[in-house]
């Protein structure tokens, strides 16, 4: 049985640094993270409170997490800067393009309740790269947060709160040198998100 989840959930992203490669990726049906640039995988073996409390505030730099909305006017914001007028959709020119709105679709993914707000998927991959499927945690953070507020999550919660934010954490295990194995920093789009771009 699935969870009580949204239906569609947003990300407004322009990658404006080019840290996760996003205007090579996304045609290919691939999203990365802030990890794939020179962050420490090993980092997710701390706990997941730690790892989301350092997501969201005061910020982290490597993050293995990706960040959706359930406000697309909220998503549209990030992936614009505020700006309003570069708002138009773009449909032919990849090249002019500033910025991405992606829509993820939860109930396209199977879960298994882990605990109080995150949730453990797995759907079928588009992508050669991920041959035997795809993992996933969702976390709404708002219930995380509230369900582990003895760990001093006040912070954290409010920009939660005003974010309406879940975040995706890629946990498709991947086979490193030294047969060191790892989630990946990586997010096979397949039919569980689309895009816009403006």
């Amino acid at each position: 049985m699935k969870p009580k989840l949204p239906e569609v959930l947003y990300r407004g992203d322009s990658d404006r640094q080019g840290i996760r490669m996003l205007k090579s990726t996304i045609r290919n049906g691939l999203l990365c993270t802030n990890l794939i640039n020179g962050g420490i995988g090993a980092a997710v073996r701390r706990p997941l409170i730690d790892l989301v409390k350092s997501h969201i505030n005061p910020g982290w730099a490597k993050t293995h997490f990706l960040s959706f909305s359930e406000s697309e006017e909220r998503a549209m914001g990030f992936g614009s800067h505020g700006i309003t007028n570069n708002r138009n959709p773009i449909y032919n020119d990849d090249s002019t393009w500033s910025f991405a709105l992606l829509k993820f679709y939860p109930l396209k993914v199977d879960y298994t309740f882990i605990e109080k707000g995150v949730y453990r998927g797995f759907y079928n991959q588009s992508l050669i790269a991920f041959p035997n499927g795809c993992w996933i945690f969702l976390i709404n953070t708002v219930e995380y947060l509230k369900a582990n507020s003895q760990l001093n999550t006040d912070s954290q919660l409010k920009n939660a709160k005003r974010d309406k934010e879940w975040l995706i954490l890629p946990a498709t295990p991947i086979l490193l040198n030294l047969n060191i194995i790892e989630y990946s920093a990586k997010v096979d789009m397949s039919d569980v998100i689309e895009y816009e771009l403006y």
